[in-house]
């Protein structure tokens, strides 16, 4: 496994979402991607951007326990 040294160029908005005042998942549909993604290379980069201005998005980290973030892969 190689990590980026840099930030990545986010390119095109794959899904957007909401979020309200209090602590929620928001879902992001990024199916199409990951199967365009899966046909090719199949290598999917996907990364997360806030717009300006509304509630702060805290993201956790992969070792915050029960509040990590996950992939959810659902297939056909």
């Amino acid at each position: 496994m190689t990590r980026a040294t840099t930030a990545l160029e986010l390119r095109s908005v794959l899904s957007t979402g909401s979020a309200g005042a209090a602590k929620d998942w928001i879902p992001l549909d990024v199916t199409a991607h990951v199967k365009t993604r899966y046909a090719g290379d199949r290598i999917a980069t996907i990364g997360l951007a806030q717009g300006a201005g509304g509630n702060a998005v805290i993201l956790s980290s992969r070792t915050a326990g029960s509040t990590q973030p996950f992939l959810e892969v659902i297939t056909d």
